[in-house]
């Protein structure tokens, strides 16, 4: 008996393997727990199909075969694709591989001047380095906690400070900041006196003192200058005064800063001595 059997067929397509795979047959879903890591960490996949974990499945980076848990050991994209006779292979999915970044240390300041000869309007010397010790250029040079336009040059700045008082300085490089560097800046003339004064023959010891800016002024060649008195008051009563000027320093908008008063840099206007009564003796 001859039976023909006509009308049945079976349609079928290749995967990237070149192996037959029915149409009907389910897609690969690949998952990774990370897609941007740095070299020398690991990406653990999962392949998955109607969401329940796929058994077998063979992972490749290109036409390299990985595990399941690959270390990526090279900067760069790489695309991986899961794999099963039976199924359709999955979509790849990117793997991004950074460069390991180095650990950043913020930069040393330190003071090279002796800390003890800091004066004003000289020079200051200050190295930055990194954790090293290694000089570091280009590092930004922070005053009272606002940048400056000075960089490091072979590790170093040179600076000068105008006027006396109490600063603080740092260092910035890379985004972050130095240690703190307090630096006391004193004047190299300083004035002096033994809290007393000496009129008509006679000593009047002194029980308080006090420096007095009295304003600004023009001098007789119409410059600018600051008037200030010093005020000595003895035991007796009597007022010793002195009023001298110093000149005054132009600013960037247009106004006037006072120059503080040293041994080196003062012009005698007046001095006398008052009574109790406020006369005037001399």
């Amino acid at each position: 008996m001859l039976i023909t059997i006509g009308g049945l067929g079976l349609s079928c397509s290749k995967d990237d393997n070149g192996t037959n795979v029915p149409e009907e047959a389910k897609q690969i879903v690949l998952k990774a727990n990370s897609q941007s890591i740095t070299v020398g960490e690991a990406v653990s996949f999962t392949a998955l199909v109607d969401g329940k974990t796929l058994e077998g499945v063979k992972l490749y980076n290109a036409d390299k075969e990985i595990s399941n848990s690959y270390t990526f050991e090279k900067a760069g994209t790489f695309n991986v694709a899961a794999k099963k006779e039976g199924y359709k292979d999955s979509v790849s999915i990117s793997i991004v591989v950074k460069e390991k970044q180095e650990a950043k240390y913020p930069p040393k300041l330190t003071l090279v001047t002796n800390p003890n000869s800091i004066y004003a309007n000289e020079l200051i010397e200050l190295n930055v380095t990194d954790k090293d010790n290694n000089p570091l250029d280009g590092a930004i040079l922070i005053f009272e906690g606002s940048e400056t336009n000075l960089t490091s040059e072979g590790g170093m700045y040179q600076i000068s400070i105008k006027y006396r008082g109490t600063y603080t300085l740092q260092a910035r490089y890379d985004d972050m900041d130095s240690n703190e560097v307090v630096v006391t800046v004193v004047d190299k003339n300083p004035a002096v006196g033994n809290g007393e004064f000496l009129f008509n023959g006679k000593t009047y010891k002194s029980t308080s003192a006090a420096t007095v800016l009295k304003g600004f002024y023009k001098d007789d060649d119409g410059n600018i200058v600051i008037g200030w008195q010093e005020e000595l008051y003895s035991e007796d009563g009597f007022l010793a005064i002195v009023i001298y000027y110093t000149d005054a320093e132009a600013t960037e908008d247009g106004n006037y800063k006072p120059v503080l008063p040293t041994v080196d840099n003062t012009k005698l206007a007046f001095g006398g001595v008052l009574d109790e009564n406020d006369n005037l003796l001399g």
